[in-house]
């Protein structure tokens, strides 16, 4: 079996709803803290399944070294054909399909972990992502 170099084949085994910024967003990811920073700042989702989805999520998060605290910062965002693209540093981005209402991020554990990279480079990259405008 050949060697997964980009971990595009990370289970995603943990996963939660929340309403964020008024839309309905499912989450599937490797990393506990993240759904734990969503439920700090949005309002959880009922397991009875009643809210409409707006979108769904896959996050996965990788190691990194110390550097990359010094070197992250917010790229650009990228609209082609409903797909938009934000990169986080060098190593970390998130994308996210405007048409099938899905997302898929890499990104490094530090943006999540550190609660200031959390709040000022993960969440706002995160949330421009989100379309204002109707499901």
């Amino acid at each position: 079996m050949p060697v997964d170099l980009v971990n595009r084949f990370v289970l995603t085994p943990i996963e939660g709803t929340f309403n964020l910024s008024g839309k309905v967003i499912s989450f599937a990811t490797n990393c506990p803290d993240l759904l734990s920073r969503m439920a700090d700042i949005a309002s959880e989702c009922g397991e009875d399944g009643s809210a409409q989805l707006d979108c769904s999520w896959r996050i996965v998060t990788e190691p990194e070294t110390d550097d990359v605290v010094n070197s992250v910062a917010l790229g650009c965002r990228y609209f082609r054909d409903g797909l938009s693209f934000v990169t986080l540093g060098r190593r970390s981005f998130l994308a996210y399909d405007d048409r099938t209402r899905r997302g898929i991020s890499f990104v490094s554990e530090v943006l999540i972990l550190n609660s200031t990279l959390f709040v000022d480079t993960f969440l706002p990259g995160f949330l421009s992502l989100l379309r204002e405008g109707k499901r």
